[in-house]
């Protein structure tokens, strides 16, 4: 026995789109396929023949095509590309038997599998894939097969109140649910004598891992941050030698001189050290007041 029953889905299937037909599309039924064939292949003859095109051949013309297989005539989209696949419209008489056909290949995989498996060889609206599916018998028993739950027992008092039972709490403040198949608990109950009904909930029980600790916003380190020290530790250290320090003192001195004290300075080390880099300086040489008055008229 089939898993849909044809009678039950074409009816449902004729049902539906009986009320929306003054709204939507029509069914693709043999006799629509069959006007739409006969269309496009007068569109085509127009074109060849030079013969004015109707907007109906036009409609189909653009939007669909025919394929002939040698035995019969199929309608199928319109390719926008050599590379597109094929796919038939297929007239609504044949729903069930394709819809069938690959629904069982999935497994009952359900409507994305269905959906998928159907859409680079068949156009079949996606209101009649969720009306078939939702008449499958093999699909309706996964939905309705009982699955696992999970409860808590409460502690039932002599005048018949209960309270659930509290677990016990972790030093991080942290629990975790245990789950319990709802069958166990099922055959349990009925083998008690108790009216009263047990209780579904989640049951809690310390959790042996600690609490993750969130690191505060100020002390986490920024990518900057890591990125000059690792700069840091990854650049060569340079050993000050004597001439580093006496360039230091220099600069030191040079900052607590008034702006005409500290331009004088400079002008007579540069002097200096002109006269080294010549060759000329000798042990001899001194700063002399001729010097610094000859700056001086020169400045005035």
């Amino acid at each position: 026995m089939a898993f849909v029953s044809k009678e039950d889905f074409d009816s449902v299937i004729n049902t539906i789109f009986e009320k929306r037909q003054d709204k939507e599309k029509p069914l693709w039924t043999r006799q629509r396929i069959e006007e739409a064939i006969k269309m496009i292949e007068e569109f085509k003859a127009a074109g060849t023949l030079g013969k004015s095109r109707t907007s109906k051949q036009y409609y189909y013309g653009n939007k669909y095509d025919v394929m002939d297989d040698g035995m019969r005539k199929c309608l199928i989209l319109k390719q926008k590309s050599d590379v597109d696949p094929v796919v038939e419209i297929p007239s609504s008489e044949e729903f069930h038997r394709i819809l069938c056909e690959f629904h069982q290949s999935t497994g009952h995989g359900g409507r994305d599998k269905l959906l998928h498996s159907l859409k680079s060889k068949y156009f079949i609206p996606f209101l009649v894939i969720g009306e078939f599916l939702k008449l499958c018998r093999v699909c309706r028993s996964k939905r309705n097969f009982p699955k696992m739950g999970i409860l808590v027992r409460p502690i039932i008092s002599s005048d018949g109140q209960f309270s659930p039972e509290r677990p016990s709490e972790s030093p991080e403040g942290n629990y975790v649910a245990t789950f319990e198949p709802v069958s166990s608990i099922k055959s349990e109950n009925e083998n008690s004598s108790s009216s009263i009904p047990t209780l579904t909930c989640a049951t809690l029980e310390p959790s042996s891992r600690p609490a993750k600790r969130k690191e505060p916003e100020d002390t986490a380190l920024t990518p900057d941050v890591l990125l000059s020290v690792n700069e840091g530790f990854s650049r060569p250290q340079m050993l000050e030698d004597r001439f580093d320090i006496f360039g230091k003192n220099v600069a030191v001195k040079l900052r607590d001189l008034p702006k005409q004290q500290r331009i004088i300075c400079e002008k007579l080390i540069n002097d200096a050290l002109y006269a080294a880099e010549m060759g000329s300086l000798t042990i001899d040489h001194t700063l002399s007041k001729a010097a610094i008055s000859m700056f001086n008229n020169s400045q005035s």
